[in-house]
């Protein structure tokens, strides 16, 4: 049943959430290389510092929704997100 709210979306926007993904590729490159970066920093200052450089982990683990690889899968969904968009808006009878 379609109601009138969901008469204007996307099915991209109806169907299921994304986990790891972002709406915007560059916010999402933008969280990767914040959370990278204290990733990185946070590493490379506990040789350096010690332990207290070790509190730039969690945040970095928030940017990146995990780690690492979770922000990697989190990117494939965001521009498999963005091809179900323009597929969705692209005139029928397209290949």
């Amino acid at each position: 049943m379609n109601t009138t709210a969901q008469a204007g979306r996307s099915a991209c926007e109806i169907g299921p959430r994304m986990r790891f993904g972002s709406r915007s590729l560059s916010v999402h490159l933008l969280r990767g290389a914040a959370g990278l970066g204290l990733l990185g920093l946070g590493l490379w200052g506990f040789v350096v510092v010690g332990w207290p450089a070790l509190l730039l982990i969690p945040p970095a683990g928030l940017l990146l929704k995990g780690c690492p690889m979770c922000w990697t899968q989190g990117l494939f969904e965001t521009l498999a997100w963005r091809a179900a968009a323009r597929a969705a808006k692209a005139p029928p009878g397209r290949n």
